[in-house]
C-alpha cells in the first residue's frame, strides 16, 4: 500500500487520543480505507469501495491490531471497539455473512479534495517556480552571449584598425 494519509493536528483534543488502542485502531481504519472508487474481488464477488471506504473481517482486524503488542487482544475486543467508533460516529459497518465494509464518515473533510487541490497548487506553484528560473537562467546566458560577441566585436575591429 503507497501514498499516506492526512492527519489532522486537531486529533490530539480529541478523546481518542487518550487511549492508544483506540487511537492506533483510528489510524489503522484511516490507513486501509481507499483513497479513490476501485473494485476488488472478494471470494467470489467484486465489491466496489468508494473513498473512505475498506473490507475487514474480525479475524484480520485482530491479526493487524496485534502486531507488536505485547498484551493481545481478542477479534471480538477489537470488534466492539470498532463499534465503539460506530457508535461515535466516526465510521460506518456494514456486515455481510464473511466481510463487513467499514466506511469512514466526513471522509472528504479528512481526506478529500481540500487536501488534493492544496497539493495540486503548490505542484503548480513548484513548476511555475522552476519555469521562471529556467527563463531567468535562459534570459543570463543570452545576455551573457550578446555581451561577449560585442566584446569580441571590439576586438575584432581595433585589431582590424591597428593592422
Amino acid at each position: 500500500m503507497d501514498g499516506y494519509i492526512a492527519l489532522h493536528r486537531k486529533i490530539i483534543d480529541s478523546w481518542i487520543w487518550q487511549d492508544p488502542e483506540f487511537y492506533r485502531l483510528w489510524s489503522y481504519c484511516l490507513i486501509k480505507a481507499s483513497f479513490k472508487e476501485r473494485e476488488i474481488f472478494l471470494g467470489q464477488q467484486i465489491v466496489k469501495l468508494n473513498p473512505g471506504q475498506f473490507v475487514i473481517g474480525r479475524e484480520k482486524l485482530e491479526e493487524a491490531m496485534n502486531i507488536g503488542l505485547k498484551n493481545k487482544r481478542t477479534a471480538l475486543t477489537w470488534w466492539r471497539r470498532l463499534q465503539k467508533l460506530e457508535k461515535a460516529q466516526m465510521l460506518n459497518i456494514k456486515s455481510y455473512n464473511k466481510f463487513s465494509i467499514v466506511t469512514i464518515e466526513n471522509w472528504g473533510l479528512y481526506q478529500g479534495s481540500d487536501i488534493e487541490n492544496e497539493q495540486q497548487n503548490e505542484q503548480q506553484t513548484n513548476n511555475r517556480r522552476t519555469t521562471d528560473e529556467q527563463q531567468t537562467n535562459t534570459n543570463n546566458k543570452d545576455n551573457k552571449e550578446k555581451k561577449d560577441n560585442k566584446d569580441n566585436n571590439k576586438r575584432q575591429n581595433k585589431f582590424d584598425e591597428v593592422h
